[in-house]
């Protein structure tokens, strides 16, 4: 006799269940990587270490981390 047993991927899902886990851990990292990914371009820029500039609507998506962070992590 001879039992087929299905195993379900977990690593498709992995990262939302993740997510709706740790909740607030999850938006923090969220917040924090989106934020330094772009504020680190401009310190450099503004120091001369790099020599190209970020577009504006990306610096300005930097003050929306938070609420971007908040969508993510709801949906």
């Amino acid at each position: 006799m001879t039992t087929i047993s299905s195993t379900t991927s977990t690593n498709d899902n992995s990262l939302k269940t993740l997510i709706k886990r740790y909740p607030l851990i999850s938006m923090y990292i969220l917040m924090f990587v989106m934020a330094w990914s772009v504020m680190v371009p401009q310190a450099l820029y503004s120091q001369g270490l790099i020599s190209a500039r970020l577009p504006v609507f990306i610096e300005i998506l930097t003050g929306w981390a938070p609420g971007i962070a908040a969508v993510i992590v709801a949906v």
